[in-house]
């Protein structure tokens, strides 16, 4: 991965702004303070992507969007899906980690890679063990960019309500991620056909929504449950761990 700022192709743009691309190409002609491209190609440029927020809301042309939303947008914006998934994970890891209050949003507060995954392993050594593979030995720029939203977010609303929301936007981002979920309406069906027992096994997990459908329902019947998955893709695993502890968190 370049080590740079956090970029968004034109496309991108047209997203924030809720236009067409036709309407960036023809910010670009007519301002003449919108930002250079940093990257891409002359048919593809890239542009940084803090540089585009802030002329777009100069100009009056960003869309609101939730801080869920513009973290979404600092993961999405790696190169490649398995860096995305990678990217979310870290979200996820930070999210369960950072202390409830106390800490101001800043550069200061990101944890460095080993603080991380020593207060994760605090958390939960499994999920300490399965995300140690894809934490690097310091950050990237886009990587700083993206803890540093993560901070802010986490001092906002209901965590795992959070994280579910950007594991939606992962999973419905065509062609973003290399993740693939079982639909919320199939979980469901699948959980009204077993009924709420004791324990659970799902032999194929991808990222755990059954496991987390049947830990709400056994949370509602008032029924301790133990749940157990296997997934052969180590990242939908990741993700599945990580669902699973939020949701546990939320039935404390």
């Amino acid at each position: 991965m370049v080590d740079g700022p956090a970029v968004v192709t034109s496309t991108g743009i047209a997203r924030m702004a809720g236009v067409g691309r036709a309407a960036v190409s023809n910010w670009r002609r007519r301002h003449a303070d919108f930002p250079e491209p940093v990257g891409g190609s002359a048919s593809s440029p890239t542009f940084d992507l803090a540089a585009v927020e802030r002329w777009l809301s100069q100009q009056g042309k960003l869309v609101e969007s939730s801080l869920a939303e513009r973290t979404w947008r600092r993961i999405e914006v790696f190169s490649s899906a398995p860096q995305i998934t990678d990217a979310f994970c870290l979200t996820g890891a930070l999210l369960l980690t950072r202390p409830k209050a106390g800490l101001k949003a800043d550069r200061a507060s990101i944890p460095t890679p080993a603080r991380l995954l020593r207060d994760l392993r605090t958390r939960s050594q499994p999920a300490a063990e399965a995300l140690a593979p894809i934490v690097p030995p310091a950050w990237s720029q886009q990587q700083k960019e993206l803890l540093l939203a993560v901070t802010e977010l986490a001092d906002q609303g209901d965590r795992g309500e959070t994280f579910e929301f950007l594991h939606w936007r992962c999973v419905t981002a065509r062609g973003v991620s290399a993740l693939d979920a079982t639909p919320d309406a199939v979980a469901e069906l699948m959980a009204d056909l077993a009924g709420v027992g004791q324990t659970v096994l799902d032999f194929a997990c991808g990222t755990g929504t059954m496991l987390r459908t049947q830990i709400r329902r056994a949370v509602d019947a008032g029924v301790a449950v133990r749940c157990f998955g296997q997934e052969p893709d180590p990242a939908s695993a990741r993700v599945a761990l990580l669902r699973l502890l939020f949701a546990q968190d939320s039935a404390r």
